[in-house]
């Protein structure tokens, strides 16, 4: 099961990332492999390209297009990213925290998108950026929220 996410929810993934202040090459792997997984090409790929080079913040992206399940992916995608390096800081956490309320992402559907991401990061390789596979992600958080309509 592939997935679409618009540009706007790569970029407030980059923020997590720039959150302790620097992105690591495999969050930079990690948030291009998912850009490319996630339907982008040409501009919009370039766009998140830049975003991995620059730094940018939750108030650099516009949340107003996305449905529900698209808040609700791009929060589970940004929990994943924010352990791709090993472990999720205090920064990351906070950020974690004010992505979701910026996504107006349901404070009781936060816990679920987070464990739906560490259950598959959890399976063999799936630390790893290049090994991560977005298709169970997208299956597990439809499991775990099926309150999340796709499609909305």
């Amino acid at each position: 099961m592939s997935f679409q996410l618009s540009k706007e929810s790569f970029i407030a993934l980059a923020a997590i990332a720039w959150a302790d202040e620097r992105m690591s090459r495999r969050e930079a792997e990690g948030l291009l492999r998912a850009a490319r997984e996630g339907g982008l090409d040409g501009d919009d790929l370039e766009a998140v390209r830049r975003a991995t080079e620059s730094p940018v913040g939750v108030s650099d992206f516009d949340a107003s297009g996305m449905s529900e399940w698209e808040r609700g992916l791009t929060y589970a995608l940004a929990c994943w990213l924010s352990r791709v390096d090993g472990h999720t800081n205090a920064e990351e956490a906070d950020t974690l925290e004010r992505l979701g309320d910026a996504l107006d992402f349901p404070k009781s559907k936060r816990a679920a998108a987070y464990s739906a991401a560490f259950d598959i990061a959890c399976l063999e390789g799936g630390n790893k950026p290049e090994k991560f596979d977005f298709a169970r992600l997208v299956e597990h958080l439809a499991q775990k929220l099926p309150s999340l309509r796709r499609g909305e």
